[in-house]
C-alpha cells in the first residue's frame, strides 16, 4: 500500500509492517478474489449459475491468482481496478465457459465495497488488539502513579493539584468506549454489497434474500437492509470513530510535550530525538507525530463526510474521495495506537522537578482548598478575601501563601491541615480506581 505516511524525510518511524500488510495491494486483491469466489460458490448452491461452473471458479480462484495476473498493468480509462482485474482473471485463470459466470449479476462497486469491508474487518481486529495493549499499559501506569502529586493546569496555567495516575486515567478512559463502538461496527455495520448496476440488484432480485443471507455467512459480514451504493453513513461513522482515536492520543502527545519541555521537565523522555544542529536538544518526536496525525485525520475526515453526497444511484467522485481518504485514516489511526504505546514506554516522571514545581507555587496552589477549609469557621466571602489577600502578598513580598495567611486569620485555626493530600486531590484516587477496574474487567476478561 502506498501511504501518505511513507515519506523519505520522516524515515522508518511511521512504518507499521502489520498494518501495511493488512492494507497492502495483496490484501486488497485477496479480498476481491474472496468476494468473487464466494459469490460464485453461493450462486452455484442457489442455482443462479450452474453448480459445476461455480465449483470450477472456486477451485481456480483458490490458487495464487496474484502470480498469474499483471496487477500493475491497470487500465487508465476505467477509473477503478475491477473491470481490468476481471478481464485478467477470465483470460488467465478461467476457461471461457466458467468466465461467463464470474461476477454474475453484480457490479464493480459491489466488489469494491465488499472487499473494502473485508479489509476493514481485518483492520478493526488489528486495531482492537493494539488498543487492548495500550489500555492495559495505561491502566497499570495509572495505578502505579495514583499517589504521585503533580500540578494540574487549566487553560495553560497551574491551578490545583492532581495525580499523574488520574491524568493518565482521564486521557485514556475514552478509548474504552471507542472499543465498544468498534466492536459494534465490526459485528453489525460492515455489510456485504449486492446492489447491481443501479442499486436495485436488477438481474438477481428474485434471489436477493437468500443470496444476501448465504454470502454474508461465507464472508462473515453483515446484511444491509437495502443496497447501499449511495448510502455511506457507516463509513462516515467509522471515520469519525477512528478520528476520535487520533484526537484522544493527540491529547496524550500534547500533555507529554507540555510536561517534558525544558523549563518544566516533569517527565523525561528516554531515547528521544536528536537535533542535527543542537546537541543539547531531546526532541519529543513521537508526541509530535501523535498531534500531527490528529490534525491529518481531522482534515481527511472532512473529505469522508463530503463523500456522503452521492449523485444519483452511484457517484465516481464521492467514491474516489472515500477510497483514497479512508485508507489513509485507517493507517493514521492504526499507527497512532502503535506510537502511543511506544511513547508510554519511554516516559518516566521526574519526581525531583515535580516537587520543585509544586514548591515554587509558594503555596498558592492550595488557595481553593484554603477557601473551603476556612469557610467552616467563617463566612465564605470573608474566607475568600483572606485567601486572595494572602496570595497577593505572597507574590508581592516573595514569601509563602501560608506565611501570609497566618498573619490574617485567628490563631486557633490549624491551617496546616490544608496541605494534606486528601484535602487537595479530590476524586483522583477514585478516578484511577474506576479506570483500572474497567480495563481489567472489560479487556482482561476477553482473554
Amino acid at each position: 500500500m502506498n501511504s501518505i505516511f511513507e515519506n523519505f524525510y520522516t524515515g522508518d518511524l511511521l512504518l507499521d509492517k502489520e498494518l501495511k500488510e493488512i492494507l497492502s495491494t495483496k490484501s486488497s486483491l485477496d479480498a476481491v478474489i474472496l468476494f468473487e469466489k464466494k459469490l460464485a460458490e453461493v450462486q452455484g448452491k442457489l442455482g443462479i449459475i450452474p453448480f459445476k461452473n461455480s465449483q470450477s471458479i472456486k477451485r481456480n480462484l483458490e490458487v495464487n491468482v496474484l502470480k498469474k495476473i499483471k496487477i500493475k498493468k491497470v487500465s487508465t480509462s476505467d477509473g477503478i481496478i475491477i473491470p481490468y482485474l476481471l478481464k485478467e482473471i477470465k483470460s488467465k485463470c478461467l476457461n471461457s465457459e466458467d468466465a461467463q459466470y464470474l461476477h454474475y449479476g453484480v457490479t464493480s462497486q459491489d466488489a469494491i465495497d465488499t472487499a473494502r469491508n473485508l479489509q476493514i474487518y481485518w483492520f478493526l481486529s488489528y486495531l482492537e488488539k493494539r488498543l487492548d495493549e495500550l489500555l492495559i499499559y495505561a491502566a497499570n501506569q495509572s495505578n502505579s502513579f495514583k499517589n504521585l502529586l503533580i500540578v494540574a493546569r487549566t487553560r495553560g496555567q497551574i491551578s490545583t493539584l492532581t495525580t499523574l495516575g488520574a491524568r493518565y486515567a482521564r486521557i485514556f478512559s475514552p478509548l474504552l468506549k471507542i472499543l465498544t463502538k468498534i466492536s459494534t461496527i465490526k459485528n453489525t455495520q460492515l455489510n456485504i454489497s449486492l446492489g447491481g448496476s443501479s442499486g436495485t440488484l436488477n438481474i438477481l432480485h428474485r434471489f436477493s434474500v437468500d443470496l444476501n443471507k448465504e454470502l454474508s455467512k461465507e464472508l462473515n459480514l453483515s446484511i444491509a437492509e437495502m443496497p447501499w451504493h449511495n448510502n455511506r453513513e457507516n463509513i462516515v461513522e467509522l471515520a469519525s470513530v477512528l478520528t476520535s482515536i487520533t484526537s484522544i492520543l493527540a491529547k496524550f502527545g500534547h500533555d507529554v510535550m507540555t510536561m517534558s519541555q525544558s523549563e518544566v521537565s516533569e517527565i523525561k523522555i528516554l531515547n528521544s530525538g536528536i537535533s542535527s544542529a543542537m546537541p543539547h536538544k531531546n526532541n519529543p518526536i513521537i508526541a509530535e507525530k501523535l498531534i500531527a496525525f490528529s490534525d491529518i485525520n481531522l482534515a481527511l475526515n472532512s473529505i469522508i463526510s463530503s463523500s456522503m453526497i452521492h449523485r444519483g444511484e452511484r457517484d465516481g467522485i464521492a467514491l474516489t474521495k472515500e477510497i483514497i481518504a479512508f485508507q489513509q485514516i485507517m493507517y493514521c489511526s492504526g499507527l497512532s495506537t502503535l506510537l502511543a504505546s511506544k511513547l508510554f514506554k519511554v516516559i518516566i516522571p521526574n519526581q525531583v522537578n515535580i516537587k520543585k514545581i509544586i514548591k515554587n507555587t509558594h503555596g498558592v496552589i492550595y488557595s481553593e482548598t484554603a477557601v473551603y477549609f476556612l469557610s467552616k469557621f467563617m463566612n465564605k466571602n470573608k474566607a475568600e478575601k483572606y485567601v486572595s489577600t494572602a496570595c497577593h502578598h505572597a507574590k508581592k513580598n516573595k514569601s509563602t501563601f501560608f506565611h501570609e495567611l497566618k498573619k490574617k486569620i485567628p490563631t486557633d485555626i490549624d491551617i496546616d491541615k490544608i496541605i494534606k493530600n486528601e484535602m487537595n486531590i479530590g476524586l483522583s484516587k477514585e478516578i484511577v480506581k474506576i479506570f483500572y477496574s474497567n480495563i481489567k474487567k472489560n479487556i482482561n476478561n476477553k482473554k
